[in-house]
């Protein structure tokens, strides 16, 4: 009796051992064991697929055995498995490998949508399993971009603008694969279908042109994109930009300033076809010629873009000029400043003596002032000093050529230095001159020598 249950004790043993332990075939995964999946890449083409990794792991963190096998399932796309001589077939059971590793791949069945694969232990393990989601085709709100440019946008009958159109993925890298397609709403496009490619980064170009008047609207989109659309008009009447520039901004009454005049296009280019310019002067006339008849307002055709005329100041004293348009130019002016011609300079040394044996200076202030007593600024005054025959004495100056011009409050300040001795002896007195414009107006006060 006790021989029957002892060997019914060992034949109960040996089936519980068995139960536990791998099969030859199919090793039988202990409870506890963990999967792991990953897919690589996670987001594929409607024709693309995606390598699934998976691995296995014993209850004591030891890999599974090789040979263990697993179920690997799929919501959308197929599982493909690789046999012994490497060929790719559909399947669903894979053997575990050396590390506890296994992979399979999925393949895109044309379907847009989450492909969920799901890996479990064919048997053991208590349904130990894992899943991982592989994006097939692209989400809405992940569909690519598109921009378009035109250049120019404004353009005249017959004339061709260049649309360029930026293609870009939903992360912003360039988009280098698919077909632009391209419509307008008039003219005549150079393509309506552009392929992207790599060289050209997401970058294409197309023409357009039309020989109606209009505004063209250009739409755009690339793969599943949104429109996007630019707009381009054709036979606007552009406005010819007028440009008058006087020398010199600043004249005396009744002296001349010379004008020069300029057409240019909205591209800053001369416009070369004969244009007529309107001018009119104010405190001054107009005329073709310097010594041509002058007159208030002046009409003068304009070649080449360019043309000089000239205008003559009136003998009142102000801000003048000279203002002009050309076709549906804006209005271009020239400032001009008239100033009344100085009348009168009025000389103030700092000290009517010097010493001959020893280095003396003078400071000399020349006020400037025109007709009506106003003080006339940037006028140049120069200044020296002569013995009575007239001679010039020698003297250093603070000033080049002892010259300087007039400042806002129409005085004009230098000083001069006679060394020691350099006085010629018998000179007891010598004169100290300021004059204006070759020498009238001026002004001499006497300095003596002691």
């Amino acid at each position: 009796m006790k021989r029957r249950l002892a060997i019914l004790t060992a034949l109960l043993l040996l089936g519980a051992y068995l139960f536990g332990c791998d099969s030859a075939d199919n090793p039988i995964a202990p409870t506890g064991s963990t999967l792991t999946v990953s897919a690589s890449p996670s987001q594929i083409d409607l024709d693309g697929s995606s390598t699934i990794s998976i691995t296995g792991f014993r209850p004591d963190g030891n890999p599974l055995n090789p040979g263990t096998q697993l179920t690997i399932t799929t919501t959308i796309g197929r599982i493909m498995v690789r046999q012994t001589n490497g060929a790719l077939v559909p399947g669903n059971i894979v053997e575990v490998g050396e590390a506890g590793r296994a992979t399979a791949q999925l393949e895109s069945d044309g379907r847009l949508g989450t492909a969920t694969i799901t890996v479990a232990l064919t048997s053991g393990g208590e349904g130990a399993s894992a899943t991982t989601d592989v994006r097939i085709g692209l989400n809405p709100e992940d569909n690519p971009t598109i921009t378009l440019d035109a250049n120019p946008s404004d353009v005249a009958l017959n004339g061709t603008s260049t649309i360029t159109m930026t293609a870009r993925q939903a992360d912003g890298a360039p988009l280098t694969t698919g077909t632009v397609n391209v419509r307008t709403t008039l003219g005549t496009l150079g393509d309506s279908a552009l392929q992207l490619s790599t060289n050209n980064g997401g970058i294409v170009s197309t023409t357009l042109t039309s020989s109606q008047s209009g505004t063209a609207t250009v739409t755009a989109s690339v793969g599943s994109s949104d429109d996007a659309t630019v707009e381009v008009t054709f036979g606007t009447t552009r406005k010819p930009q007028l440009e008058l520039v006087a020398n010199p901004r600043i004249v005396d009454v009744l002296q001349q300033s010379q004008i020069s005049i300029s057409i240019r296009d909205e591209n800053n280019n001369l416009i070369t076809s004969q244009q007529t310019v309107f001018l009119d002067g104010n405190l001054g006339t107009l005329s073709t010629s310097s010594t041509g008849n002058f007159t208030s307002s002046l009409q003068v055709g304009v070649s080449g873009g360019r043309r000089t005329v000239f205008f003559q100041a009136g003998n009142v004293p102000g801000s003048g000029g000279v203002s002009g348009f050309v076709g549906n130019s804006e209005t271009a002016t020239a400032a001009i400043e008239i100033r009344d011609a100085p009348a009168a300079v009025s000389l103030t040394p700092s000290t009517s003596v010097v010493t001959r044996t020893t280095e003396s200076s003078i400071t000399l202030s020349a006020l400037v002032t025109d007709s009506r007593s106003n003080r006339v600024s940037n006028e140049i005054v120069t200044f020296n000093a002569v013995d009575g025959s007239g001679a010039s004495l020698s003297f250093d100056c603070s000033e080049t050529g002892c010259s300087k011009a007039t400042g806002s409050d129409g005085i004009a300040e230098v000083t001069i230095t006679f060394q020691a001795n350099t006085i010629p002896a018998g000179i007891t007195s010598f004169t100290v001159r300021a004059s204006v414009r070759g020498g009238s107006p001026n002004d001499t006060k006497t300095i003596t020598v002691q």
